[in-house]
């Protein structure tokens, strides 16, 4: 908490910080020992922020400390970008955005201004500027949906590998992926996905996985549709 604190000016460290306490809260074991120490209504300010990252890492932390309303778990790397915050309307629908190839779960969905420019028209017009359109726009337009981003770690080349190469397959990154998304619920209810470019391939692996296990069958079964943008479908 110190360290978060002393690093108000420094949005990207507090944000890893929020990161390794929602990655913290998957273990319900620990939650009495994070409430203690005074997190919940650091992550509630957190949660007010412009700052869209910002608030959905607070959001992903609280959620997980939250199980007398929730029973899903949001693993590292997804995000829920609506509804953030309890509510008594029922969704009817599940919206998954799957980013590309040097990608991110927000700034794939973002406008091309530059985020100091973008800062500003936001200040000037809400309704017309946005850093993440799935949170600001199709959450407005359509209340009942539950909407889902995801990141996952994509690479063009070895020269800054962080890892085992069989964890960069599309084989290892779907059948991750589709663990942590049914985790978070997704199948439970008809399921829309929106990809962009190498998440297409995924999305079709994940799918094509989920045909192969019982356990993940809900998620096929309750697929509604697939969106893809700019999609290398054959290579």
């Amino acid at each position: 908490q110190r360290l978060y604190q002393l690093h108000k000016d420094c949005p990207k460290i507090q944000r890893n910080i929020m990161r390794i306490i929602g990655n913290m809260a998957l273990n319900e074991r620990l939650h009495s020992t994070i409430v203690r120490s005074g997190w919940v209504s650091i992550l509630a300010e957190a949660m007010k922020s412009r700052r869209i990252m910002e608030a959905s890492h607070a959001a992903r932390t609280l959620a997980n400390l939250d199980r007398e309303t929730m029973r899903e778990k949001y693993h590292d790397g997804v995000y829920v970008l609506h509804p953030q915050y309890r509510t008594s309307q029922p969704i009817k629908a599940d919206v998954l955005f799957i980013h590309g190839l040097m990608g991110a779960a927000f700034k794939t969905w973002r406008q091309q201004d530059s985020e100091q420019v973008l800062t500003e028209k936001i200040l000037e017009d809400e309704a017309r500027y946005t850093t993440c359109w799935p949170k600001t726009w199709l959450a407005r337009d359509c209340p009942a949906l539950r909407i889902i981003s995801v990141e996952y770690d994509t690479s063009l080349s070895d020269w800054r590998t962080r890892c085992p190469v069989e964890r960069k397959s599309i084989a290892f990154r779907s059948n991750e992926l589709l663990r942590k998304l049914r985790a978070a619920g997704v199948g439970d209810r008809p399921v829309i996905w929106v990809s962009h470019s190498m998440g297409g391939l995924l999305v079709k692996k994940m799918l094509l996985e989920a045909s192969k296990k019982p356990e993940m069958s809900t998620v096929i079964n309750n697929t509604r549709g697939i969106i893809f943008y700019s999609v290398p479908h054959h290579g």
